[in-house]
């Protein structure tokens, strides 16, 4: 992005510093998005909103976003408010790439085009990308000759025109693949994964070696292997920085009032409460965020949704990866026939059989295959058209989750962005489940 481009009020600018440089660099205006209209960002000024927790070592979140959406601005918050950001937002390509084994398959993941988290240093702009468990597995890469073929701790997989990357913390990643990409992939079995903050450009699909070049000596480049027709290693995640933890303990969840149950009782007596919190929107709202929807054997623009936000949370952890953290009841809506509500490009919504959402008066209920009710909530607001339009769909996209979205944490006010945020970081952690429910609104 040009820095001409960017709109930053006087204390935003004070604060950041030469890091605007460095922010700027790092934004693309090609593949970067406004976080309130969600449009690309394009030629159009662009305003930061910028957010700064009062901890030591600082955590600084960037929103960018059209001028015309959003004004400037900087917010220095109180100590303990940990800044919650959107998931990152990932570009993947694909190319060959010569090294001294020969040419291979290369893609490119780029985790970062517009929203950014990380922390004003001596030396800069230092972004945090690489502590989320969806790019596990990287190492860095000093230089490219110093590419070395080692085990794969990726999977992926060729499909025509299309590249799929699987990695150890579960990320999902699709670059389309030209003709020469697929020419190797005949005989290949590896594919060389590339992990940069910085947007590195290709040339009618070769790589830009100077780009990569930079990017490697000032240490924003890392690798790993990748198996073709296998699936990613199973990796334990790190233990977590100071900064990491924080935010863990401050989550949604902590904010309102996690605590541990140790017995199956206890438990039992958990998943006995079906109560939640509802929220009634469109599939385009910017909370959801899906401009375009896939309904098999429907011709239609957007989808009534139904958050439903269970009142209370069953939290487990894996005894080896205490990282992993599942929410037990939406575990359990996914073994009954929903899906895990991954972020994964090309997503094709389809239906929860046997499922049933349930309107009677303000009273809603979400039923299960079993006839079992799974959550039960009131609604006396509806959107305008909402009712009508899953009354003539027949279906409503139900997501499922302790943290949806819908509740607003303790102390602190939530507007959408915030909201989304809560979302996309429950998706991306698998904890949250969705189908396309049947509609019962008599």
């Amino acid at each position: 992005m040009d820095i001409q481009q960017l709109r930053i009020d006087a204390a935003a600018a004070a604060r950041l510093g030469d890091a605007v440089k460095e922010l700027a660099r790092t934004i693309s205006t090609d593949i970067g998005e406004c976080v309130v209209c969600h449009a690309g960002l394009g030629s159009a000024p662009v305003s930061l909103a910028v957010h700064e927790s009062s901890d030591v070592p600082a955590q600084v979140l960037v929103l960018p976003g059209h001028a015309a959406c959003q004004p400037a601005g900087y917010t220095k918050h109180d100590p303990g408010y940990q800044p919650l950001a959107p998931a990152p937002t990932y570009q993947a390509t694909s190319f060959p790439v010569p090294t001294a084994a020969g040419s291979v398959l290369a893609v490119l993941v780029n985790p970062s085009v517009d929203v950014l988290v990380g922390e004003i240093g001596d030396d800069g702009w230092r972004g945090q990308w690489e502590h989320v468990p969806q790019v596990l597995g990287v190492s860095p890469l000093a230089s490219m000759e110093a590419v070395v073929m080692s085990e794969p701790q990726w999977g992926a997989e060729v499909s025509p025109r299309m590249v799929t990357l699987k990695a150890p913390g579960g990320g999902v990643f699709q670059a389309p693949a030209n003709e020469a990409f697929m020419r190797l992939a005949v005989a290949a079995k590896r594919v060389l994964v590339f992990v940069s903050d910085v947007v590195l450009p290709t040339e009618d699909g070769a790589l830009d070696r100077r780009e990569f070049t930079a990017a490697a000596a000032a240490g924003r480049l890392y690798t790993a292997w990748a198996g073709l027709g296998g699936r990613a290693v199973e990796q334990a995640i790190p233990e977590r920085s100071p900064r990491a933890q924080a935010m863990a303990a401050s989550g949604p969840l902590r904010q309102m009032g996690a605590r541990a149950l140790d017995t199956t009782g206890k438990v039992e007596r958990e998943f006995a409460d079906v109560r939640a919190n509802l929220r009634a929107m469109w599939t385009d709202h910017p909370v959801i965020g899906m401009d375009r929807v896939v309904v098999p054997g429907m011709e239609i623009e957007r989808v009534p949704v139904l958050l439903v936000e269970s009142a209370r949370a069953v939290m487990s952890q894996h005894a080896d990866q205490p990282e992993l953290l599942r929410e037990l009841r939406c575990e359990g809506v996914i073994a009954a026939g929903m899906e895990r509500a991954l972020l994964a490009p090309g997503t094709v919504l389809s239906q929860a059989r046997e499922w049933v959402l349930v309107r009677s008066g303000v009273d809603v209920e979400l039923v299960n295959p079993a006839k079992e009710v799974i959550a039960r909530g009131q609604m006396r607001k509806w959107p305008p058209g909402w009712l009508d339009s899953a009354g003539t769909i027949g279906s409503v996209l139900v997501m499922f989750g302790a943290e949806v979205g819908v509740r607003s944490p303790k102390g602190r006010s939530y507007n959408d962005i915030d909201r989304r945020a809560e979302l996309l970081n429950a998706r991306i952690g698998g904890r949250v489940a969705w189908g396309l429910v049947a509609w019962n609104g008599a």
